[in-house]
């Protein structure tokens, strides 16, 4: 044997390996996806999503005790999976990078798989959709929130709940994305981006202070000063 096909060997026997059930469990929630997304939740069985993975239904009724519990898992996956694309390589003790850089990316995901921001849109039970929702709302929120921690607290940006912030980014950013995808609006993608971009970063910077406050043209006031004369 070589030495290089040694060490190669050796590194691999050193990486623990996903075992037999958690692979059968990751195929299970990749078949769910894809046919949630493109038949829609209501129309899709789980006889079928089994059938799909190789497994009894059975089985996998074994890993989630519901169709519900099997599309929250779905949920939970793509969230992770959204905090991937919009964090590869960003440096959690460093000032954070242009805002439109972070949304470039999951924009540009969206663009390539619109189907995990169709899935939640399609019919079917309305309370099981949105737990599947709520579900991926909360992994994304949770990592954020504790991203805008770290940076508010090194001064990066300013001081806030975080928790509350990631809360407004996520609803801004995601209904951006899902009416690109959702009514196919590509044509208009750099102002969507540019537009969410300005909407995120008014969340999580100081006010500039040379810029004119806004002022409502009904009662003549600004939120912070008196009325005009």
């Amino acid at each position: 044997m070589t030495r290089a096909r040694f060490t190669a060997r050796a590194r691999s026997a050193g990486r623990p390996r996903a075992s037999a059930t958690d692979r059968a469990r990751s195929e299970i929630v990749r078949i769910a996806a894809q046919r949630f997304a493109r038949q829609g939740y209501g129309a899709t069985r789980t006889a079928e999503i089994a059938r799909a993975a190789g497994v009894s239904e059975g089985t996998l009724f074994h890993h989630f005790p519901s169709k519900r519990a099997l599309l929250a898992e779905v949920g939970r996956r793509e969230g992770d999976r959204v905090l991937a694309v919009a964090f590869r390589g960003v440096d959690p003790t460093a000032a954070p990078p242009e805002i439109e850089e972070l949304l470039r990316p999951l924009f540009a995901y969206a663009r390539a798989e619109p189907d995990t921001y169709r899935l939640f849109a399609m019919d079917g039970d309305v309370e099981d959709l949105a737990s599947g929702f709520a579900a991926k709302r909360t992994r994304v929120t949770s990592g954020l929130a504790a991203m805008l921690a770290g940076w508010s607290a090194r001064g990066f940006v300013r001081r806030m709940d975080p928790d509350l912030v990631a809360d407004l980014v996520f609803g801004l950013v995601d209904t951006a994305v899902r009416r690109l995808v959702l009514e196919e609006r590509w044509s208009e993608h750099d102002a969507w981006l540019r537009e969410t971009s300005r909407a995120v970063r008014s969340l999580l910077l100081p006010r500039d202070d040379s810029e004119p406050e806004p002022m409502n043209p009904r009662s003549g006031r600004t939120a912070s000063g008196p009325a005009r004369p």
